[in-house]
């Protein structure tokens, strides 16, 4: 029941999952509240950095990226990022995909979580 209350009041949820390292998980609502792995860090993002993260999805085209990214030359055990924004969930195994990293450096910088 509670993720499915997270779920509804995210805006983007990003993180990592399988590979070698313990996955995370990090939201920002829609009120600016970051929450890693279901529990607040005390960082409040302001409207305008919610803005700014959503013009920089337009930007990067998000919602065309593929669903799920393959790199060439990963290793399987290393963890893939993923990002979810508007319903639209990319998994990204690698950095080859500029457009998918660019989005996903600027969450991950904006959130603050470490």
């Amino acid at each position: 029941m509670f993720a499915v209350a997270a779920t509804a009041t995210a805006l983007f949820i990003f993180g990592r999952t399988g590979g070698n390292i313990i996955p995370e998980t990090t939201t920002i609502t829609h009120a600016g509240v970051v929450e890693r792995d279901g529990r607040p860090t005390g960082r409040l993002l302001t409207p305008t950095t919610l803005r700014r993260l959503e013009a920089l999805a337009q930007r990067e085209r998000f919602g065309t990226l593929p669903t799920s990214i393959l790199c060439t030359g990963v290793l399987p055990d290393i963890a893939s990022a993923f990002v979810v924004y508007r319903g639209h969930k990319v998994r990204a195994h690698g950095g080859c995909n500029v457009r998918f990293t660019t989005f996903y450096n600027a969450l991950y910088k904006a959130s603050g979580v470490q």
